[in-house]
């Protein structure tokens, strides 16, 4: 699909101006705008996509949705100016994406929310001298950012401009960033948070800024490396790691579309480095690239350095369901769902498995509903309109209002 110099503008509340399902590739460019009630463009078990000069604004609902959405090859979102949205800017569910060189600001909700196990990458272009093509995110509703704890979020030396001056303390506004289950620390050095000291140069940022507010964590503390931020026109370097040049190797052996080598270095990065925090990116990665499902359902869980602990573990077998999803092992899809529900590490984790049982069931057809054994039958969406209310219902609270949409029953 391609939508080159349109302009899309919805008239339905209930329904994004495009929705766009199960395509191999999507592509938005030249000027194309969406806008009016309902959600701006959103993506739905898709593959590959590349949304370029695009202005998503103006909706009522979110600018862009993905999900389920895993590029093999491409994945980008660059160049465009999404804003005045009454949802998030950019919402990402169990996807993949590079959000490179845009504008994501006055959104009701969060600049960029990631929800599951996602890989986000959010950057100013790497090639561009300063001010010129810079992620600019800013004076969203509430978060800037937003991420759970399975998202891999790459903001490292990416020299985005994060910024909010005009906040209420106390509320979700306060937050640049936000995870509510961080469990591992996360690196955002050399990104501009709109704190300046003497003579105007750039300056840390407050921890109460942050969630969990802590930056530069000591032993036994989870938080946020931001030294040094980033001062816009004065450039400065931070050498990568041997584990990050193997992770950008496999990237762009994929975006040269040579699958077999990209397979390989993100399999040498698990194997070499298995407690970088590249690792369990890399196993995403494998997801989207490798066709074999049931070889990869077999790698996923005998490889030992994805399960040397609690954190990566639970991926793992995340990713190892969405094999089983793939290959048509619903029952063992749906036990695993409905195990993480009944006895959930935390409240998140069971509300974001309720979304995953009925994504199951909107994927089966006829007698495969009829033959599974669920424990849980009042979480069967009855048609895709249901199961679509009811997970843009726990979404929007998840990093909102902490409470729980009034048609779950509790367990």
């Amino acid at each position: 699909m391609i939508l080159d110099h349109v302009t899309v503008i919805g008239n339905d509340n209930t329904q994004p101006s495009v929705k766009v399902s199960n395509t191999p590739s999507l592509t938005l460019k030249n000027n194309t705008s969406i806008s009016g009630l309902g959600g701006g463009l959103e993506l739905n078990s898709c593959r590959d996509y590349s949304i370029t000069h695009c202005n998503i604004s103006n909706n009522t609902g979110n600018g862009i949705s993905i999900y389920e959405t895993n590029g093999m090859y491409n994945y980008m979102i660059s160049d465009c100016d999404i804003s005045h949205n009454m949802g998030a800017g950019i919402r990402f569910y169990n996807s993949i994406g590079n959000v490179t060189s845009c504008s994501i600001t006055e959104n009701d909700y969060q600049g960029i929310s990631a929800f599951r196990v996602s890989n986000v990458t959010i950057q100013k272009d790497p090639n561009t001298a300063a001010y010129y093509r810079d992620c600019y995110i800013a004076n969203n509703g509430m978060q800037e950012i937003s991420f759970v704890n399975s998202t891999n979020l790459f903001a490292d030396r990416a020299k985005n401009i994060i910024v909010d001056n005009s906040f209420t303390p106390g509320t979700f506004d306060q937050y640049l960033v936000y995870c509510p289950n961080m469990e591992a620390n996360r690196w955002l050095r050399l990104n501009f948070w709109g704190y300046r000291g003497n003579h105007f140069v750039a300056i840390m940022p407050p921890e109460n800024r942050f969630y969990p507010e802590c930056t530069e964590p000591m032993v036994n503390e989870v938080g946020y490396y931001l030294s040094p931020v980033w001062d816009p026109g004065v450039p400065r370097l931070v050498d990568p790691g041997n584990d990050e040049i193997v992770f950008q190797s496999a990237i762009d052996a994929a975006l040269d579309e040579n699958a077999s080598l990209a397979i390989t270095l993100f399999k040498q990065l698990i194997s070499e480095y298995p407690e970088s925090k590249f690792s369990s990116a890399s196993a995403k990665h494998l997801f989207a690239l490798e066709d074999d499902k049931q070889a990869l359902k077999d790698y996923y869980q005998t490889e030992p350095n994805l399960h040397y602990n609690g954190e990566i573990d639970k991926i793992i077998n995340y990713l190892t369901t969405h094999c089983n999803i793939k290959l048509g092992n619903y029952q063992e899809a749906i036990s695993w769902f409905e195990d993480v529900i009944s006895n959930p590490e935390s409240e998140l984790d069971s509300l974001m498995a309720v979304i995953d049982l009925g994504y199951i069931y909107m994927l089966m057809e006829g007698d495969d509903k009829a033959s599974v054994i669920c424990r849980y039958p009042q979480l069967k969406p009855k048609n895709m309109s249901e199961y679509e209310t009811n997970r843009e219902s726990i979404l929007v609270n998840l990093f909102g209002i902490a409470k729980k949409p009034s048609w779950i029953h509790r367990f």
